[in-house]
């Protein structure tokens, strides 16, 4: 529950509420204000200097680590993320992991080297405009096609764009104030919905292929929303 953050989250109160049922204990903690030490005994010390000033005494043997996303949103949250991973507590997810899935562009190169069928995507910087007819046709060369942020969530920043002369003036306009922007470009594929689909790993070393070591335990149709062309299909 970060408190440098612009925008609050329910999902926390869901995981107590969880935790609380399965009759686990659970402490949550803002890792913007927090730090660790070693302690004896294999102990660690926590103290969060934030709103409640409080100190924990956690064991990795005995602890799961829980991040939310907001941990990339300050170096001290980071910070203290990589501080637990490094003590060897067991977390899900990795700041690493993390990290993948908030840029778009990491994510689709990761889905790409593991021969996930992904749209034809492009990167477009300030400084490659003036090749921008060859980046529109390696992503098939016809409009519409679509344009992203390379971080952002809920479809915002993910906009649809009809033609030449329109892909020009919206990627000048975001340049114009962010210079250094990554956008990207993608292909347009048509869905009618998407499947959001949870699979669990069954173990805790460092993740091997072969089905026979994964579970789905949970998938969601998504219909598209009429009137918006976004999905995550």
């Amino acid at each position: 529950r970060a408190e440098k953050t612009s925008k609050s989250s329910n999902s926390m109160f869901f995981f107590e509420d969880a935790a609380k049922k399965a009759g686990l204990k659970m402490i949550v903690i803002d890792p913007s204000s927090s730090n660790i030490s070693k302690g004896a005994n294999g102990n660690f010390t926590v103290v969060e200097n934030g709103s409640s000033k409080k100190t924990y005494i956690l064991n990795p043997n005995n602890t799961i680590i829980v991040p939310r996303r907001t941990v990339l949103k300050n170096i001290e949250s980071r910070d203290f993320l990589s501080d637990l991973q490094k003590y060897d507590f067991f977390t899900l997810n990795t700041l690493e992991a993390i990290d993948n899935c908030e840029d778009k562009f990491i994510t689709y190169k990761k889905l790409s080297a593991a021969n996930v069928p992904t749209p034809k995507t492009a990167v477009v910087t300030h400084s490659s405009m003036s090749k921008l007819d060859d980046k529109v046709k390696s992503v098939g060369g016809s409009f519409p096609l679509i344009v992203k942020i390379t971080k952002g969530t809920q479809g915002i920043g993910v906009a649809q764009i009809d033609s030449m002369i329109s892909l020009k003036s919206v990627l000048q306009a975001i340049f114009a104030l962010v210079p250094k922007a990554d956008i990207l470009l993608q292909e347009k594929i048509d869905s009618d919905f998407d499947l959001r689909i949870h699979v669990l790993y069954k173990g805790f070393e460092r993740m091997t292929p072969g089905i026979e070591n994964y579970e789905v335990i949970g998938c969601m149709q998504r219909n598209q929303l009429e009137g918006d062309f976004r999905s995550n299909y």
